[in-house]
């Protein structure tokens, strides 16, 4: 390599920095034919580039060493982006860019870079609609590059462009840039781009925005409907995205009011991933919409038979069991062994899934909140009390659990019994029980002024009861006298 001259203007002194950079970036190819062509070239574009300089030819310097820095800041960029980086993938492009303004390849790396640095911003909108001009950049370019001709990489920058504007809220132009990649599909030439996501999905998207828009205007939208139902239900052939095409297939159809249809697609998504909590809580919801309980009842009984080991369905077979079991209660038409059903159904559906144990618990307190008080509607005082502390049998705390006014937590439920139970102050046996529960009641919560106040008088009751009793089983004759 020829030596620089020891002193060098200072733009000279810049561009000689500039290669330093590009030649640390620049990274070997993966392929070993490939790496030894890119390091000859580069090797050379190096040599041009010190005879340059040390002629102080600074044109012929520069043309030696663009190719050098676009090379590095392709190589970084692409770089960034696999390791998720978009915003060092935008600076790697900065100036390449500036150096090689028709280089196509530069322009997707960009728009790829502002695409991922949009998801992660605070203000995506600028980044997608900066995506969006890159795009369109890299589609110009790659055309020009090809005499007017599309390849794959066009393809992909027309669906890109729909992507992003998109995002962008831009409903129409990206519905239009959608149709625009498909028409370039039909006369692509060459082999078709690998896209992803696939074009059925970003037009099915596109295509859907644009028919909520129009219904939300007041607008005949069925043209738009029939075209995003098209384009989604051939992404429902994609196995990656049938879920998704199944999923926004039942949203089209809602919103079409077709919940039969919407109803069809949501089971269809469930045949293939049957454990899926969002979708059956979907399912739900659709049923509930267009039957009500009772065509949940009946879904999930259904459901229940077919997959016996479903957690899922276990969950709402109990939920919904537990629901009418409820029902009845408010009615004062409830049935205990209703309850129990639940109850049972609940213990069952957290063997299956343990993820489900919290939430299936809560409803086995509840159970026997509600068991507790069908117990003391019937004057059933042991049994209801016996009920309510066995909330705490299934977890600590769970004589806490209430739902709100629908029914009371167990503690409540015991001070119901407390109540029954004061209404007999000459019942020795009822006063014992209800110092027994004053006494647990004020030992769950010392600092309550009322309970505190309740175990001293049903204690003092009772100790009279007691005394008095004592002393009638001492002296039988004593027994009017006691009782007056």
């Amino acid at each position: 390599m020829p030596v620089l001259p020891t002193s060098l203007p200072r733009h000279a002194m810049a561009l000689v920095g500039c290669l330093s950079l590009a030649a640390a970036c620049a990274s070997p190819t993966k392929d070993a034919a490939g790496a030894k062509g890119g390091a000859a070239a580069q090797r050379t574009e190096r040599e041009t580039l010190s005879q340059a300089l040390a002629e102080e030819d600074w044109l012929a310097a520069r043309e030696a060493l663009t190719p050098l820095i676009v090379a590095a800041g392709r190589e970084a960029a692409a770089t960034a982006l696999e390791s998720g980086d978009g915003r060092a993938a935008l600076d790697a492009l900065e100036a390449p860019i500036d150096l090689a303004e028709d280089d196509a390849g530069l322009w997707w790396l960009r728009a790829e870079a502002a695409m991922a640095t949009a998801t992660n911003d605070s203000q995506p909108r600028f980044y997608y609609e900066d995506a969006a001009v890159s795009y369109e950049r890299a589609f110009r370019a790659g055309r020009q590059a090809q005499g007017g001709k599309l390849t794959g990489r066009e393809v992909a920058c027309l669906v890109g462009i729909s992507r992003a504007k998109r995002m962008s809220l831009d409903t129409e132009g990206a519905l239009t840039l959608a149709r625009n990649a498909g028409r370039a599909l039909e006369l692509l030439e060459g082999p078709a781009p690998v896209l992803d996501p696939p074009l059925p999905v970003v037009w099915g998207q596109a295509a859907f925005d644009a028919y909520v828009a129009a219904r939300q205007a007041g607008e005949d939208a069925q043209a738009l409907f029939l075209e995003t139902e098209d384009q989604l239900s051939q992404a429902v052939g994609l196995e990656d995205q049938r879920q998704f095409a199944l999923t926004q297939l039942a949203n089209l159809h809602q919103w079409n009011g077709d919940l039969d249809s919407a109803t069809v697609c949501i089971e269809q998504a469930l045949r293939y991933e049957p454990e899926d909590a969002a979708l059956h809580q979907r399912l739900v919801g659709l049923l509930n919409q267009a039957g009500g309980r009772p065509a949940i009842r009946a879904r999930y009984a259904s459901w229940v038979e077919s997959f016996p080991r479903s957690a899922q369905g276990a969950w709402y077979a109990a939920v919904t069991a537990f629901e009418d079991a409820l029902d009845a209660f408010a009615a004062g038409a409830g049935e205990r062994a209703a309850f129990a059903a639940a109850e049972a159904e609940f213990a069952r559906c957290r063997g299956l899934d343990e993820t489900l144990q919290a939430s299936c618990w809560n409803y086995e307190a509840c159970c026997r909140s509600a068991t507790g008080f069908l117990l003391l509607n019937e004057g059933d005082t042991q049994g209801a009390a016996a009920a309510f502390r066995s909330m705490d049998a299934l977890f600590p705390g769970g004589i806490t659990i209430a739902l709100g006014d629908r029914l009371p937590n167990g503690l409540a439920g015991l001070e119901f019994v407390l109540g029954r139970l004061a209404k007999s102050p000459q019942d020795m046996e009822a006063m014992v029980e209800a110092a027994a529960i004053a006494d647990e009641l004020f030992g769950r919560r010392p600092d309550a002024a009322n309970d505190a106040n309740n175990a001293g008088f049903f204690n003092r009751d009772a100790a009279v009861l007691l005394e008095r009793a004592a002393m009638q089983a001492a002296d039988p004759e004593a027994r009017e006298e006691l009782l007056t």
